[in-house]
């Protein structure tokens, strides 16, 4: 049975990419652990009940159920992703309104691209400047694998899914009895100063990688479009 452990461990590893390691894995094992110690064991113990302390097996049950808890942190940070993708996609309408991007979205998709008001007045800001990206992204996604997009989304998920691992963490430390000698030596008022700071700093570096990251793909479709009209 540990043998073909090994071989389903080795599969599930290979399928990993590094969206799902920096955004799902690593997050959903912070709160895994931590979870585990809060509560005495008892994510582990019924595994070992079951099983038996085997360590390949364990490790198996451990990327699963991290990468489940991941999957649920990612879930709950879904709101932040909202809230910036309408700021960053609302201050892209002024590269549109300079033409070279929205002529090429018309060349490659046509003028189904373009929204009733644009149609009636090409200068009209009234643009769903976030559909027609994902349109971009779409199109240009078989060409982006081997570029630095993919790092960039995986770096901006790992901070949307690191603020909301961060409150969790603080939730757990904050009613765990067995904490309390510790959290007396430090006031609760610098505690909860500490976590909003880590917050919003993971809320800045998913801004900051997920406008790169959109910046890169905007550049590398007009680049495509220019290439394609020499």
């Amino acid at each position: 049975m540990e043998q073909e452990g090994k071989e389903v461990l080795v599969h599930f590893l290979r399928r990993y990419t590094v969206i799902d390691f920096l955004g799902y894995l690593i997050p959903g094992a912070i709160v895994t652990l931590v979870w585990n110690q809060r509560f005495n064991g008892m994510l582990k113990a019924p595994f070992t009940d079951f099983f038996g302390e085997q360590a390949v097996l364990l490790g198996l049950y451990f990327l699963v159920l991290s990468y489940l808890v991941g999957t649920v942190i990612h879930e709950l940070s879904k709101p932040i992703d909202l809230l910036l993708n309408k700021i960053l996609y609302t201050s892209k309408r002024d590269r549109e309104q300079s033409g070279a991007t929205l002529d090429n979205v018309k060349k490659i998709f046509g003028v189904s691209a373009l929204s009733e008001k644009e149609k009636a007045d090409p200068k009209s800001k009234k643009r769903d400047t976030q559909e027609r990206f994902k349109k971009i992204y779409h199109w240009m996604a078989p060409q982006l694998d081997n570029t630095k997009v993919p790092l960039f989304h995986a770096f901006s998920t790992l901070g949307r899914t690191g603020s909301v691992t961060v409150l969790l963490i603080a939730l757990l430390y904050w009613t765990d009895p067995s904490q309390a000698v510790f959290q007396s030596c430090c006031p609760f008022w610098v505690q909860v100063s500490l976590v909003i700071a880590l917050v919003v700093l993971m809320i800045v570096r998913c801004y900051r990688f997920k406008k790169t990251s959109i910046g890169y793909i905007y550049d590398a479709f007009d680049a495509i479009c220019m290439k394609n009209k020499n």
